[in-house]
Parts: C-alpha cells; sequence; structure tokens
C-alpha cells in the first residue's frame, strides 16, 4: 500500500457503529463524505465495479461479492533478479496486479459482511482525487511472490481519504506504507512484514500510536519527522494537540519505535481527531471487528 503526498487518516479498529455508517468520515478527516446523497449501487461484476468507481460523480458503492481479475488480462513473462540476486531469471506475472483500478472522487467503497473482496488488482487514486472513503474490503492476490506485483491502495497528489476496517493479504512488499504527508496512524495492526511496517519520507510528518507490530523485523524507515510514543512517559506530549494523551504501540517479535520527534504535533492541534483504544484493546478488536464487520 503506497501513500504519497495525500491527507489521510488510517484506523482499522474504529467501533462497529460506524461501519454502518460510510456517508461521513470520522475526526482527523471529517470533513470527507464520500458518495453522500450519490447513488446507491451494487455491482454485481468486474466491469460494473470499474464503471462505477471512475469520474467524480458522488456515488455509494457496495461490494456484496468477490470481484476476481486474476488471469483477466492476461500472464507476461519478464527477465527479473529474484531476492536480490544478480543474475536474471524469467518471471511469469499476471498482468492485471499491475494496473489498479482507478477510484474518482465522491466515493464510498464499503465491503458488505466479508463479501468485499477484490483479487488481483488494487485500487488507484491520484491526481487530485478527493473525498474517498474505503471501507470493510480485503484486496488480496497481487502477484504474491513478486515484490513488484501490485500495490494494494495507491494515493498520489489526494486529499481526504478515509480508510478503515481494511485488509490485505496476498501481497509480497517488504515494507508497509510509504508515506511523505501529515499522517495520523491509528489502531493498526501489522503483521509479517518482510522488513519495515512505515517507510517515512522527507517531508512526511507522522504521529503513530495506538498500533500492534508484529513479527515486523523493522517497525520504521524514516527520513522524516515521526512521533512513536517511545516511553509510556512520552504520552502525555500529546495533550496540547490531541486534547487527550497518546496511547503507546505495542510490539511481539519486532522492532521498536524508538522516534521521539513530537515539534510537529502542533499541526494536529484544531483538527477532529481519531477516536482511539490502546493497543491491547485493540488486538481483541481485530479478532471480532475488522474485514466482514458491515
Amino acid at each position: 500500500m503506497r501513500l504519497i503526498k495525500a491527507f489521510v487518516a488510517i484506523t482499522a479498529f474504529l467501533p462497529r457503529s460506524f461501519a454502518t455508517r460510510p456517508t461521513k468520515s470520522e475526526r482527523f478527516t471529517s470533513s470527507t463524505t464520500g458518495g453522500k446523497d450519490g447513488e446507491v449501487v451494487r455491482p454485481r461484476n468486474n466491469q460494473e465495479l470499474i464503471n462505477y468507481l471512475k469520474g467524480n460523480t458522488a456515488r455509494i458503492i457496495y461490494l456484496e461479492r468477490t470481484f476476481d481479475f486474476k488471469g483477466s488480462e492476461g500472464n507476461r513473462l519478464a527477465l527479473s533478479a529474484f531476492h536480490q540476486q544478480e543474475q536474471l531469471v524469467n518471471i511469469k506475472y499476471d498482468k492485471a496486479g499491475l494496473n489498479s483500478i482507478t477510484v474518482g472522487s465522491n466515493k464510498s467503497i464499503v465491503g458488505v459482511g466479508s463479501k468485499g473482496v477484490i483479487k488481483g488488482k488494487g485500487l488507484r487514486l491520484a491526481n487530485g482525487v478527493s473525498n474517498v472513503i474505503i471501507q470493510n474490503i480485503h484486496i488480496t492476490d497481487l502477484n504474491p511472490s513478486l515484490v513488484w506485483g501490485g500495490e494494494a491502495i495507491t494515493l498520489n497528489g489526494t486529499d481526504n481519504i478515509w480508510i478503515d476496517h481494511y485488509t490485505t493479504t496476498g501481497v509480497f512488499c517488504s515494507s508497509g506504507p510509504t508515506i511523505n504527508t501529515i499522517l495520523h496512524v491509528v489502531n493498526n495492526y501489522f503483521r509479517d512484514i518482510f522488513d519495515h511496517a512505515y517507510e517515512i519520507d522527507d517531508k512526511a510528518q507522522v504521529l503513530i500510536e495506538g498500533n500492534i507490530s508484529r513479527t515486523s523485523k523493522i517497525p520504521l524507515s524514516p527520513a522524516g519527522r515521526v512521533f512513536g510514543i517511545p516511553t509510556s512517559g512520552s504520552t502525555g506530549v500529546c495533550k496540547a494537540a490531541l486534547g487527550r494523551a497518546c496511547q503507546l504501540n505495542a510490539f511481539r517479535s519486532s522492532g521498536d519505535l524508538p522516534n521521539d520527534d513530537s515539534g510537529f504535533r502542533g499541526n494536529f492541534k484544531g483538527k477532529s481527531i481519531a477516536a482511539i483504544t490502546s493497543a491491547q484493546n485493540a488486538k481483541g478488536v481485530m479478532t471480532r471487528d475488522d474485514f466482514g464487520i458491515a
């Protein structure tokens, strides 16, 4: 999942009641309304899904099935290095995985129960797209054996994007999101990431709290400014900007987040801030209220 030059809030474990209200986002991106007051549609096949996601017409798009794009554009052979080896080998890949679905502005994309699955393609929001809610969906099987096999969600030059109760599997990547924005990362679960869970670019300002990192070799690859709530004594630093104390992050078989640059926290002041629970509580919610809740 790649996040570039976006104004974004990401949260995985908000209360169940929010997940049933796709017309307005909560807190940090509270001006994001998605497809509110627009056409309500339920795509029946891959092409209908692509068509409904296009353009800037407001739509609430309920996903009630699995949309399987695997093999839909054929396969291709390419020469590629493998695991940083110098020798080139022939690689067969699914072309659909590298061609994401374009999403326009003013959309709510909402999975129903555990049926909102997109296989073999990701979503791309770029070039001024704004006001999009992505909720309760599962993106999977993007050439899982290849590190360059596809991006689950790409945001490039976007504004007011809300993503929650979202799951990605079957995407081979050595890192989690690449970030070059002001970002509040709240109550997410990062697991089995080969290298680092966050890749922070030089212009990023990121507050990371109440998240869980499990078997992530290096939780953070920083170039920008990051406050990861490194100790219990640093939780109170957030009060002036957020109106509450920050929550510690939790780590299991992972590195930690020693980053203590809190000097940018004033940029969060005056914004509506996401509700939060502790990382331990979030872990319990994950098994109960993640993808498959609506």
